[in-house]
């Protein structure tokens, strides 16, 4: 019979984990509730929930740790808890009574926080990690149990390190998961000296800054081009940037004056 996992996400980047841990275990997948879309408001399920539904995956929509959950911590007796993009604040009764792995797509302790992918490529990495750790109180500051390293080309946008990520998580979380079970895992103390942070993102984040490098602009707009996007505003009016790239042979040009240049706005 196999174990049971509690898989805790509300993104669809955990997907591929999800498929990959379910050849060796029984996973419960335990995402938010319904939420309200579009203009009307209706509640519609996250990408996660509609997987697990039409791919027949046990799961639960909660939005905290009550008695409901501690109800199904009875019925499946899970071996252990994996968080991955999920966006709940995990309770201190829950860590005391389950273990619980996090999955964080950057190299701990940079980047502690929410949009670790949009951090690393505004700060124009080229390298970055998906790091496993275990879950403590405090924001993944947990003890580190594996780094799997990942490149960030220098065109890379948040939706190409994005699947790159998922995909990672995929090829390797039962390879940590067993380890970590068997014991063949030494859990190692995070470097609080080296702790950066990252923020949730708004609208705002998406608001070019003209006195910036053409090269932190175009960053910005890989990083945010899902989510804000990047824009700027003419006479009040809101110009959303949907393409760019940068042009090395114009230094005269004037930032954040519009240009046509082959029959193009620059």
């Amino acid at each position: 019979m196999k174990d049971t996992i509690f898989f805790m996400t509300s993104d669809g980047i955990a997907i591929p984990a999800i498929n990959a841990l379910r050849r060796n275990f029984s996973v419960v997948v335990i995402t938010k509730p319904d939420m309200p879309s579009g203009r009307h408001k209706v509640l519609m399920p996250n990408e996660i929930a509609k997987y697990c539904a039409a791919s027949y995956i046990t799961h639960f929509k909660l939005d905290k740790h009550d008695n409901q959950f501690d109800s199904l911590l009875e019925q499946y007796a899970p071996r252990l808890g994996i968080t991955f993009s999920y966006g709940v604040m995990l309770s201190a009764s829950l860590l005391e009574s389950l273990t619980i792995i996090n999955i964080h797509p950057s190299r701990l302790p940079a980047f502690r926080g929410p949009s670790p992918i949009q951090a690393s490529i505004r700060r124009g990495l080229n390298i970055s990690a998906l790091t496993y750790m275990l879950t403590v109180m405090k924001m993944d500051a947990g003890p580190i149990l594996r780094y799997y390293p990942f490149t960030i080309g220098s065109q890379d946008t948040y939706t190409r390190v994005r699947t790159v990520v998922a995909n990672l998580a995929g090829e390797t979380i039962n390879e940590v998961i067993n380890d970590y079970l068997q014991e063949r895992i030494i859990p190692i103390p995070q470097d609080e000296s080296q702790t950066t942070l990252c923020r949730l993102l708004t609208k705002q984040d998406g608001l070019i800054d003209w006195h910036q490098g053409a090269e932190d602009i175009f960053n910005q707009w890989r990083a945010l081009l899902e989510w804000p996007t990047i824009y700027t505003r003419v006479k009040g009016k809101k110009i959303t940037l949907h393409e760019i790239e940068v042009l090395t042979n114009d230094s005269h040009l004037i930032p954040g004056t519009f240009y046509l240049y082959d029959d193009k706005l620059a």
